[in-house]
């Protein structure tokens, strides 16, 4: 609630809200992938998705605090996800990926749709958050 307090965002409003679909689409393409995926897949995903989601977040906290007086607590959650991935989980799945790759070349061609899809789904989940707050001006 601290970041949803700081946007002067009251429980009845968070109740009341209604979700954008253009919003979904990455979080329901990852629920696919985490049912239906190889777990090369899902890792290839992440690692190329992670750093851009981090690096739109860090740039998002870094504005509301530099531009519109939020504070380090209140984007928090914004900072935690603009962290940087630790060095052995992205050894660890490059790792587990080539195996992947290795075993069977049709893995190759899953793992280039999957991360071509987050890449895609993110995106649209920006192009969504624009065109909702050009909207509402």
């Amino acid at each position: 609630m601290v970041f949803a307090d700081a946007l002067d965002i009251n429980r009845i409003k968070l109740e009341s809200y209604e979700p954008l679909s253009g919003c979904q689409t990455y979080t329901n393409y990852l629920t696919k992938l985490a049912v239906y995926g190889s777990d090369a897949e899902i890792l290839a995903a992440l690692l190329i998705d992670l750093p851009v989601w981090g690096n739109n977040c860090g740039k998002i906290s870094y504005i509301m605090q530099e531009n519109y007086g939020f504070t380090r607590k209140s984007c928090k959650f914004l900072d935690n996800f603009a962290i940087p991935l630790a060095e052995d989980v992205i050894s660890k799945s490059k790792e587990l990926i080539m195996s992947s790759i290795n075993d069977s070349p049709l893995n190759v061609k899953k793992i280039r749709i999957a991360t071509r899809m987050i890449i895609d789904y993110e995106l649209t989940f920006w192009d969504t958050i624009y065109k909702h707050s050009i909207i509402k001006q």
